[in-house]
């Protein structure tokens, strides 16, 4: 971007007000030309105009010939502001930086992996995925891309599940203390994010719908106004390139488990069952779409089901929505949700759902499948061990066969994420419907073994469906550690037997093989017994259901699970580092499946509020800046020779506090505890200890600030 710079003198620049929107006061910027046009490389001038817009600056925005791009203001920006009509933005000073290796795979709203380095020309257009105990996992807006070289410490973390990551060493990671920065995180647990997803491509621009599809459409009423509509909402012609068409996937995909299209001269409208926070969850989507959802309905229904085997009743309490868009309902229809009763209806799915990539195969699978496909459950006397998945279909007499392909097609999509299916199964007059007309129910079901579901619930997974996303996710995690002890049992085996035939006692055998998961009596039975399969998990291996709840204690129902670091080591480490600021409340997302911080500002918390403080404030301030030293240059109140200052040096916060500066619990809250390792005032120059003496007991410049 250009900007018109008046030039007031050799070493200064004015920019006037008329130069952005918003402005209140003129930039004036401190440089000589050589500055200015480096200044121009970046967004110096862009953040000084930025400042020039807050409301309260007075005079002017200033950035003086140190100036250079910063995380808010630009770094050597001045501004002061009106203590009644000003803002504070400690966020506008600066950020913590703490990064990720570039190749850190970033989970994305839409359940694609992409690395975090292949974020840096579309950060400001995705949505990544965060982790809020009130709404579980959830998208957010990415506010800032970092990528710098690092200037500290790097570590490979790996934990029992086999999740690794590099980090920097002041990252920080979500443990059961909180946010902790990972040079502090020891071999504890941390907060992990089991859900995979699939690697992101690219969709080719495939036809979905054209204006043609909408004219073939059997629904009354103009389609001119229908036609006209969609594409006002950039939704006409739809391509799978669209932005818009992942959110159409997932809606799609529900509706034909769980949701009904109407579209008559008396009625139009489309529906949708669920729990209140799905729906929730389903009303933004349908917003960003650009359509208006209708409010959460509420009421309590007696159903009655008659099956051949016996009749029953009971009451439900039935939640739902509906948009009655008859543009959103004929685009539904188009592409390929049929209109009524879907029982007594011959369709399939649509060809070009099969030449999607796999990312938007999953989404339509994932949120079908929060409609239809059971929840993960342990067999009954087995809490070891799930049962098979099943997803099941009711039709009426003679539309079996379209039901049978509708499962058929489902299989072949599932099979291309590695995912097998059982069998399909058909129970004529299972079910008996309005004037005792019978259906049939079909079943598609899936393999039970614990490659298949850790496959289906870390790769697909559930949509819309908060519940089963977050029992999926805790199963798979299960899966994975009850998978590594099966096989570290099993090696432990083959050890066994190779040491024996070396010749070692038992004692050595015992002593040298047994752990948490492997006991004497498994080694002898490994020695003289013959078994004939896989070694089973031992019954120190917690039943789902207690782990269940030891996993996820204080995580809620969030698909967060705690995971113990078991790796933990400092690697040389010389490629860029990357980072994001996002939007939620939350500050954190999902990075090669650990719960991390993004960057942000550090503040702390006084028991004032508001009506405290505004009274007094001009006189606060004031008070603040006379006894706070403050700036480049300024010297604090302490008086002391060079032993003392070494002192300080090595003892950081601990010689502070010995001294009366401050209490012994501050140091919790500090990087390093206030200290850091191998510290040696002998490396500094008596120079160096000259100028910076009177400074020790000030709040400096730059970065700082109160």
């Amino acid at each position: 971007m250009s900007y018109k710079f008046e030039k007031v003198s050799d070493v200064e620049y004015h920019v006037d007000v008329g130069a952005k929107k918003g402005m209140r006061v003129p930039l004036r910027i401190f440089a000589d030309e050589t500055l200015l046009q480096k200044m121009t490389q970046d967004k110096t001038i862009e953040q000084g105009l930025n400042v020039a817009t807050l409301p309260g600056i007075y005079k002017y925005s200033i950035i003086l010939p140190d100036g250079h791009e910063g995380y808010g203001f630009a770094i050597g920006g001045v501004a002061a502001f009106d203590v009644k009509e000003g803002v504070v933005s400690p966020g506008g000073v600066g950020y913590d930086i703490n990064c990720l290796s570039g190749d850190s795979l970033i989970l994305h709203e839409h359940g694609y992996r992409l690395p975090i380095k292949e974020f840096l020309n579309s950060w400001n257009r995705e949505r990544v995925t965060c982790v809020s105990l009130e709404r579980g996992a959830r998208p957010t807006e990415v506010i800032r891309f970092i990528r710098i070289r690092p200037n500290c410490r790097v570590f490979r973390v790996e934990t029992s599940s086999g999740m690794k990551i590099i980090a920097t060493e002041d990252h920080p990671f979500l443990t059961r203390r909180g946010m902790v920065p990972l040079r502090e995180v020891g071999y504890e647990d941390v907060a992990v994010y089991p859900f995979e997803g699939v690697p992101y491509e690219n969709p080719e621009p495939i036809t979905i719908v054209t204006e043609d599809d909408l004219k073939r459409l059997k629904v009354p009423g103009r389609k001119d106004l229908l036609i006209s509509e969609l594409k006002r909402r950039g939704l006409l012609p739809l391509k799978s390139n669209n932005s818009k068409f992942p959110y159409l996937l997932k809606l799609m995909g529900f509706i034909l488990g769980d949701g009904t299209l109407l579209y008559t001269e008396k009625s139009h409208a489309a529906w949708f069952f669920a729990q209140v926070e799905d729906l929730q969850d389903i009303r933004d989507d349908i917003l960003r779409l650009g359509f208006r959802p209708s409010k959460i309905y509420s009421r309590a229904r007696r159903r009655r089901i008659k099956t051949k085997y016996s009749e029953y009743g009971f009451t439900m309490l039935e939640h739902s929505i509906k948009v009655c868009s008859r543009s959103f309902i004929s685009l539904m229809a188009a592409m390929g949700v049929p209109l009524g009763n879907k029982a007594s209806q011959n369709y399939t799915l649509p060809e070009w759902l099969f030449r999607l990539p796999l990312w938007q195969k999953r989404l339509f699978l994932a949120a079908f499948f929060g409609a239809e496909l059971s929840k993960p459950k342990t067999v009954t006397g087995h809490p070891f061990n799930f049962y098979m998945p099943v997803l099941s279909q009711n039709k009426k007499k003679g539309y079996e066969e379209a039901g049978v392909k509708f499962l058929r097609q489902i299989a072949l999509l599932l099979g291309e994420f590695g995912i097998k299916v059982k069998k399909i199964t058909m129970e004529p007059e299972a079910v008996v419907g309005k004037g005792n007309a019978p259906s049939t129910r079909l079943r598609l079901i899936l393999s039970g073994s614990p490659e298949n579901l850790t496959k289906l619930w870390s790769t697909v997974g559930f949509e819309y469906n908060r519940e089963k996303k977050h029992l999926a996710n805790v199963a798979a995690h299960y899966l994975k550690l009850k998978t590594r002890v099966v096989k570290t049992r099993k090696k432990v085996e083959l050890v066994a037997l190779a040491m024996r035939n070396k010749g070692l006692s038992n004692t050595t055998i015992y002593e040298s093989l047994e752990s948490e998961y492997v006991n004497r009596r498994f080694i002898e039975r490994s020695l003289y017994g013959e078994r004939k399969s896989l070694p089973r998990v031992p019954l120190s291996f917690l039943p789902f259901e207690d782990f269940l709840e030891s996993a996820t204690e204080s995580l809620g129902k969030t698909g967060a699970v705690w995971d113990r670091v078991v790796k933990k080591e400092e690697i040389l480490f010389n490629e860029e580092v990357y980072d994001f600021t996002v939007k939620d409340d939350v500050h954190n997302f999902i990075a090669n499946g650990f719960v991390v911080s993004n960057c942000g500002v550090r503040l702390l918390l006084t028991n004032l509020n508001v009506g405290d403080v505004k009274p007094v404030l001009k006189d606060l301030l004031d008070e603040i800046f006379r006894n706070v030293p403050s700036g480049l240059g300024s010297e604090g109140k302490l008086r002391m020779g060079f032993d003392e200052l070494d002192s300080a040096v090595r003892e950081g916060v601990g010689w502070a506090v010995r001294r009366g500066y401050g209490w012994k619990e501050d140091a919790e809250f500090i990087e390093e505890n206030g200290c850091l390792r191998g510290a040696d005032p002998s490396r500094v120059s008596a120079t160096a200890k000259r100028r910076g003496l009177p400074q020790l007991g000030s709040l400096g410049s730059g970065n700082h600030f109160l």
